[in-house]
């Protein structure tokens, strides 16, 4: 449900269609051509109303019928979903904050690396402050260290270490070769816990 008392805030991924069906054609045109970008090849996306709330249907080309979206597979319509509240967040032209768990969970390396650069691009275009985790190595190297904030847990206490919080850290590493991924997964963190 989306809650318009002060701000905008995405309870369900239900609410979905009633977003896409808020947008202009030209939010609906970008939203297929992001879609498109990560490998999917659908021509249209279209809405049936109901009662309750609308259903959106994909068109996929070399497909006879559009697909309701509750049957899409769990990373397509994962996407679909957070492609349609980000255009729908850019058509408000207001800042906004997105908390994304395992961002990139149900889809394969090329499309969880392709809607990776996508979200972070877009979010930074936009002033959209994109909070999101994962565990996959390759999402990990789209993002700039520059906007990691990595999270170490010390007994009941958790810090962050961030570019601004320990600048010679990150420009250090820069100098290592090493990947982003290593930068979490080696030991290069655990000189700041001694």
């Amino acid at each position: 449900m989306l809650n318009q008392q002060e701000y905008d805030l995405l309870t369900a991924v239900e609410d979905i269609p009633d977003l896409f069906r808020a947008l202009t054609p030209i939010d609906k045109e970008e939203i297929i051509a992001d879609f498109n970008s990560l490998g999917y090849n659908i021509t249209n996306i279209s809405l049936q109303k109901r009662e309750v709330s609308p259903i959106m249907f994909v068109k996929e080309e070399g497909v006879k019928k559009a697909i309701p979206h509750f049957a899409l597979s769990q990373g397509m319509f994962r996407s679909l979903a957070v492609i349609v509240y980000l255009q729908y967040l850019i058509s408000r032209k207001k800042p906004a904050t997105i908390v994304i768990d395992d961002l990139c969970e149900g889809l394969d390396y090329e499309r969880a690396t392709k809607l990776g650069k996508l979200l972070f691009n877009k979010a930074l275009k936009n002033n959209i402050q994109l909070i999101a985790t994962s565990n996959d190595n390759f999402l990990m190297e789209v993002v700039d260290l520059e906007y990691w904030n990595v999270l170490i847990r010390e007994g009941k206490k958790v810090r962050g270490v961030n570019a601004k919080s320990n600048p010679e850290l990150f420009e250090d590493f820069k100098f290592t070769g090493l990947s982003n991924f290593d930068f979490f997964s080696s030991n290069y963190l655990k000189t700041l816990q001694k």
